[in-house]
């Protein structure tokens, strides 16, 4: 019992060795291999910095507006008998608009034109007496006062005449300006007036818009302010109707910026033969510059704010390792910036995942 247990204890520790010596062994390889593995390189997206046009086709945010436009009201007082045109109507030249009650005019009218026929009697009556006073007074047998106080009478009837043919021409007239007529074919953009209402002269009522004719109005920041000039054409879209392609040509410079954004406001006019455009619409104007400088621009992505600096990662292709470059930039768009100092023409920066790096770390192009 005692010689077979002694036999078998050697062969047990034997089998116990050599799996201890194994197991050190797959160890040991497995350390061996994590140390001739290749070290992670991050997938990145990686641009070569170009020197290209500044911003050759340029797009600026617009609104259309009415080149005339203007307000209307009646030159005269009195109270709205109607209205005749709503918000938004389409109007054409020497359309009545809306009239005031008239009555009081008729009324005046009919009086002078009563009291002229009478004057004119009067008149009549006093060149008979003095055709006839003449004569008598010729004759002898009337004195010459009597003869200038019909001259004089004869006279105060001819001035009653004249100022009633002129009150008469006033009260006509009034009664004309009692009717207010579109001067421009337009739309109606504003009403301002209800029948029965009681209205001042020179009240506006009516606010009017040629349609004919219109402008793009927009913005110019002062870096580009100077490659825009009159007479200059341009592109308009619409973001609501992308079918409509139009042109227009540049008519009005600011001569100073606006004190608060520091741009300057350009207006454009633009021909509107189908009545598709409306003032207020919203637009996209764009200008081509003949003649842009050229500069180093990178995608706005590869920006790396470090607190109040910014910098950009360059790639280094011999070491596939990444480090991080200040930079100085300029004016940009909404996909591209200008890179004033920090790079030159053919360096590669990381445009994305740059906010996931580190300086030195591998990376390796997708």
């Amino acid at each position: 019992m005692w010689k077979t247990i002694r036999t078998r204890y050697p062969l047990v520790l034997h089998r116990t060795l050599h799996a201890a010596a194994v197991t050190l062994l797959l160890f040991g390889c497995s350390d061996i291999s994590e140390q001739n593995a290749a070290p992670l390189q991050r997938p990145v997206k990686i641009v070569e910095v170009k020197s290209v046009p500044l911003f050759p086709l340029r797009s600026y945010p617009a609104l259309i507006v009415s080149e005339h436009e203007v307000d209307l009201g009646f030159e005269v007082g009195g109270k709205v008998k109607q209205r005749l045109v709503d918000l938004g109507d389409s109007v054409d030249k020497g359309q009545l608009l809306a009239s005031l009650d008239a009555a009081d005019f008729i009324l005046a009218i009919d009086n002078i034109e009563a009291n002229l026929a009478a004057a004119k009697s009067d008149l009549q009556f006093a060149n008979a007496e003095v055709d006839r006073a003449i004569r008598l007074s010729g004759e002898g047998h009337l004195s010459d006062t009597r003869v200038d106080n019909l001259k004089n009478s004869k006279q105060t009837a001819e001035a009653r005449l004249t100022s009633l043919n002129a009150q008469l021409a006033i009260v006509q007239r009034t009664l004309n300006k009692s009717s207010l007529y579109a001067d421009t074919d337009g739309l109606v953009q504003a009403v301002y007036v209800e029948a029965g209402q009681v209205v001042s002269p020179g009240q506006p009522l009516f606010h009017l818009v040629s349609v004919d004719t219109l402008e793009v109005e927009f913005s110019v920041p002062e870096q580009t302010i100077n490659q825009i000039s009159i007479d200059q054409a341009l592109k308009i879209t619409l973001p609501q109707q992308p079918q409509f392609q139009g042109t227009g040509t540049i008519h009005k410079l600011a001569p100073q910026a606006n004190p608060l954004t520091g741009s300057y406001t350009v207006k454009a006019r633009i021909d509107n033969p189908a009545n598709l455009l409306k003032p207020g619409m919203s637009a996209t104007v764009s200008i081509n510059d003949n003649n842009p400088p050229n500069v180093l621009m990178i995608p706005v992505s590869a920006i790396f704010n470090q607190g109040d600096k910014v910098a950009v990662w360059l790639f280094d292709p011999a070491s596939s390792k990444v480090r991080l470059a200040p930079v100085e930039l300029g004016i940009a768009d909404q996909q591209r910036v200008v890179v004033k100092a920090g790079l030159k023409e053919g360096d590669k920066v990381i445009t994305l995942g740059v906010h996931d790096l580190t300086s030195g770390q591998l990376v390796r192009a997708l």
